[in-house]
């Protein structure tokens, strides 16, 4: 099931709510891509960029942590690590039973994405909802000295 992107998603920075805009985004096509029976091929180059603006998000959030001193910076980090690790995987097991099914004249396998797509909906939404959302009210703090800092 598609994720629809919500108010109290928001965690308070346009560029970060930007950037899980388009991870949804990304997550949705894929999941369209994979219910409408596309190419591996296809369905290979959306995991890759998948993978690419999920290092560039986590890259930006990370710098932006950084600059407002968050202080559960380590740990969300790890969190990154953890889950760039864990694509990575999920990257490499989707290839050898895309391998597998290519070899049997399969081009494209609506069941070899299904549990990869539930369990990244699933990171997404928590990480956003749980994760990200403890950085909120730091960004908030710091917006408003800034603003201040301006009067």
């Amino acid at each position: 099931m598609p994720i629809q992107w919500r108010d109290k998603m928001s965690v308070g920075s346009r560029v970060l709510d930007e950037d899980h805009k388009r991870l949804i985004d990304i997550l949705n096509t894929f999941e369209q891509m994979t219910r409408n029976g596309a190419s591996f091929e296809a369905l290979d180059q959306i995991f890759q960029e998948l993978g690419d603006y999920t290092r560039d998000h986590f890259a930006r959030e990370e710098r932006i942590q950084q600059e407002i001193n968050y202080p559960l910076r380590q740990t969300h980090q790890e969190q990154h690590r953890a889950m760039v690790a864990w694509l990575l995987k999920a990257y490499k097991t989707y290839k050898a039973r895309r391998q597998a099914a290519e070899a049997r004249g399969v081009t494209s396998d609506h069941d070899c994405y299904e549990e990869l797509l539930s369990i990244l909906n699933t990171w997404l939404t928590r990480h956003i909802l749980q994760d990200d959302m403890k950085l909120k009210p730091h960004l908030q703090r710091h917006l408003e000295a800034a603003a201040m800092s301006d009067v």
